[in-house]
């Protein structure tokens, strides 16, 4: 039986607009606080959400430091109001 966190076997997992995408120009790190403060959740729902494929994933920078390229928190607001009928995709 699959449940909701997981993929049936034979789906393909889908593509989010983040991924393949590095860094732009003038592109910052963002560290897990400032992006949690953004989006509003708990560090739960955002490890949450970066498991199944919901959220960009964080970018280790060294000395267990993480953080999140700001330019991947900008398409991921966009793409959540496109899914939620808000705005027309580009």
């Amino acid at each position: 039986m699959t449940t909701k966190t997981e993929a049936a076997p034979n789906e393909e997992k889908p593509v989010r607009p983040w991924d393949g995408k590095g860094p732009i120009k003038g592109d910052r790190y963002l560290r897990r606080d400032v992006v949690l403060e953004r989006v509003g959740i708990t560090k739960t729902t955002l490890y949450d959400w970066i498991s199944v494929g919901n959220f960009p994933p964080s970018i280790p920078l060294g000395g267990g430091s993480v953080g999140f390229l700001e330019s991947h928190l900008e398409i991921w607001m966009n793409w959540r109001f496109e899914c939620a009928g808000l705005v027309k995709a580009a």
